[in-house]
């Protein structure tokens, strides 16, 4: 918002974002599982494959979460710049409060991405680290926040489509789907009643 005004640029654009992002996760998927799975595929001695998919894990799990924390912080903090704390702070307590959630309740969402929607080898688990973690950084370049829940779903689905695995639990796809449109629709309802409340006390 700019002087109380909406900015339509922006929002337009946060709007699409939203939209492209599960698409755009699903397309490194699939892309990415193809091209990757070449090279990993003429190793032919496990023991090579096992520390290669060690050190990929390592390697990908660090860039995923350096594009979560470029990104994702500013869905947490992002409204609050400028306003009670300087940036800074607000990365610190932002980044903070996702690791605590990752110990707390971070379980049986990562059991819905790992196993209810498609079946992941460990191979295909790599392909969907790195094609979230890309769909999410080429948005934090362009200082757009999104989902990197929903880049994960797109990227589980597309490098199932590219092993030729068929979706698990198709229920599951539409209350990923359901929460996608739902989440920024209840979250908008949420902060127009609770606004609606505090101005009739003040």
């Amino acid at each position: 918002m700019i002087n109380g005004h909406v900015d339509a640029g922006k929002l337009v654009k946060i709007m699409l974002s939203w939209v492209g992002t599960p698409f755009g996760a699903f397309v490194f998927g699939f892309v990415l599982y193809i091209i990757l799975s070449y090279p990993f595929r003429l190793i032919k001695n496990v023991k090579t494959q096992d520390l290669t998919i060690k050190v990929a894990t390592w390697i990908f799990g660090a860039y995923a979460s350096y594009s979560l924390g470029a990104n994702n912080v500013a869905n947490v903090t992002g409204a609050l710049v400028g306003r009670l704390l300087n940036i800074q702070l607000l990365a610190l307590i932002g980044g903070l409060s996702i690791a605590f959630g990752i110990l707390t309740f971070s379980r049986r969402v990562m059991l819905t991405v790992g196993k209810s929607i498609v079946e992941l080898d460990y191979f295909s688990s790599l392909v969907v680290v790195l094609g979230s973690a890309l769909t999410v950084w080429i948005y934090a370049l362009i200082g757009v926040p999104v989902s990197s829940s929903q880049a994960i779903v797109g990227a589980v689905i597309g490098a199932g489509f590219a092993r030729g695995t068929r979706i698990g639990n198709t229920k599951m796809v539409m209350r990923v789907v359901y929460g996608w449109v739902g989440t920024p629709i209840i979250s908008g309802l949420m902060c127009v009643t609770m606004l609606g409340i505090i101005s009739v006390f003040l």
